[in-house]
């Protein structure tokens, strides 16, 4: 607590008032405590008089004086205090009278003095993007621009406080500070602090958290307590991992198809720097199932685009081929160790398999006579070699020189899925043969590369022509198809065994009859005679 005196005389010559400038000053005053004051004033020839002072306002405090003289000389003293409420000089005017007439002007003067506090920022982030794993740095800085120190030394007038603590993103401890300001004279003087908050992303993307740095004084100009909010910010950034295979892919029995794993950096770990450790990285390794080709293992290494300053991709495609030898269904599993880039955004280890499916499809022959009687023709394998007979076609009889046609229907009844091509299932008529001793009383119309769709029928007209011989013609029909092959290829072949009974003319069959109806009546008179 400050205190101040003031010894000050007012002379009154022959019972005139003269008039005199009375000061008390309190210097100094720390905002929060109190300086009294003591103001002794010696009248002289004022026997009888009444002397008054009216009590202080404001920051300054202390009771009205009304005292009347009895001798002379006799003092008048007045107690005052000095409470500064904010920072910055302050002054009282407090008239003294004798009998209600101004003798003097009692003047009070002090100066609040306080520290004052500067900072910290209501915001603040991390120096630029940091990868997810790494760390970066966010301080914050308070600083005493007050002026607290003119009123004495030590604790109680120096900016007190302390930082607040962070979280598991925003790491950073309860620190606190006391700082002085420039005027003070001791040792050690430290008018600022600084306190750095470490940043641990642990997921991409931007995030935030508020700390809070408290004050016990020097805030705004009354010295009062309060504290500052201050929102932490920054951004992580990492590669990110997305695997895509394709969809199931459909392949003709005996040909290839190409089917692919596509790996993608779909992140932006190339913002917070440059190399192999801001790249998304990985494994390949490949369990192909029956059909499948590529290769079974391998590494990746890639970076994104970070150059426009935002995420964008970088790829890398995984090739394989399906060369299915039987209908059904394959499947390979891709699996890719990745040593960071997480789809979660976390840039930890993660391994994903993607499963490539693969159909074998192809057409499927069938052949029927026209008007509903079956065909089960014998099949060969792939190659093209003539099997042996297998079903009949029956022409009946025919004349020389006279015609006959049976239909024979050439199904393709292929039911497999084929994802949108047609050719996938397509059966083709690669071409046909007809052998055998009688093979020039048989033709049929051309149908060598004809292709039946699936689900398609293509009509066959067959047709034998009597012969001078009498008796049985036989021949060998062999269709060669691409069933169980690639698209025109040598396939499966089908073999059916012509027959048809072949007679003379209807004019030789008149004469022989009437020859041998001549010869019967001949021989009935012969035996008659007899």
């Amino acid at each position: 607590m400050a205190s101040a005196t003031s010894l000050l005389a007012l002379l009154l010559v022959d019972s005139q008032e003269a008039a005199a400038t009375l000061l008390l000053p309190f210097g100094n005053v720390l905002i929060g405590q109190t300086a009294t004051g003591t103001d002794v004033i010696t009248i002289t020839g004022g026997s009888g008089s009444t002397i008054t002072i009216a009590a202080p306002t404001g920051p300054f405090g202390g009771a009205a004086i009304s005292q009347k003289l009895a001798t002379s000389p006799e003092t008048v003293t007045g107690t005052y205090t000095f409470a500064p409420l904010s920072i910055g000089s302050a002054t009282f005017l407090d008239p003294v009278k004798s009998n209600g007439s101004t003798l003097a002007s009692l003047t009070l003067t002090g100066n609040g003095v306080a520290p004052v506090v500067a900072g910290p920022v209501t915001s603040a982030s991390a120096s630029n993007f940091i990868l997810v794993g790494q760390t970066g740095s966010i301080a914050l800085s308070v600083s005493n621009i007050g002026s607290g120190n003119l009123a004495g030394t030590g604790t109680a007038y120096n900016l007190n406080g302390s930082f607040g603590a962070g979280n598991s993103i925003f790491v950073g401890t309860a620190s606190s500070f006391g700082l002085q300001d420039s005027n003070y004279t001791g040792t050690g003087k430290q008018t600022s602090a600084t306190y750095a908050y470490t940043f641990k992303p642990t997921l991409t993307g931007a995030t935030t958290t508020t700390v809070v740095t408290s004050f016990t004084n020097g805030v705004g100009s009354t010295n009062s307590v309060g504290s500052v909010t201050t929102t932490l910010a920054g951004t992580g950034v990492a590669p990110v991992q997305a695997v895509t295979a394709n969809a199931t892919t459909y392949a003709r029995i005996g040909s290839t198809n190409n089917t692919s794993v596509t790996v993608a950096n779909i992140g932006n770990g190339n913002l917070a720097g440059t190399g192999t450790a801001y790249n998304l990285n990985g494994s390949v390794s490949a369990v192909l199932g029956t059909g499948f080709g590529g290769a079974t293992a391998g590494t990746i290494s890639l970076a994104s685009d970070a150059t426009s300053g935002a995420s964008s991709t970088t790829t890398t495609t995984l090739g394989y081929t399906y060369t299915p030898l039987s209908r059904g269904t394959a499947t390979s599993t891709v699996a890719i160790a990745f040593s960071n880039g997480n789809s979660a955004g976390s840039n930890t280890a993660q391994t994903v398999s993607s499963v490539l499916t693969g159909t074998a499809v192809g057409p499927t022959y069938r052949s029927s006579i026209q008007g509903g009687a079956v065909n089960t023709p014998s099949v060969t394998g792939t190659g093209g070699s003539v099997a042996a007979a297998g079903s009949t076609i029956s022409f009946g009889t025919v004349g020389k020189g006279f015609s006959q046609t049976v239909y024979l229907a050439l199904q393709n009844t292929s039911t497999d899925a084929n994802g949108g091509n047609s050719l996938l299932t397509a059966l083709t008529i690669d071409q046909y043969t007809i052998t055998g001793a009688d093979a020039s009383a048989f033709s049929i119309s051309s149908i060598a590369g004809s292709v039946i769709t699936e689900g398609g029928t293509l009509l066959v007209p067959i047709k034998v022509t009597g012969t001078s011989l009498i008796g049985t013609l036989n021949s060998t029909l062999t269709i060669f198809t691409d069933e169980s092959v690639a698209l025109g290829g040598a396939g499966d072949t089908f073999t059916y065994a012509l027959t048809s009974y072949s007679v003379p003319e209807p004019t030789s069959l008149a004469v022989l009859g009437a020859g041998l109806a001549g010869l019967v009546s001949f021989r009935r008179r012969r035996q008659a005679a007899a």
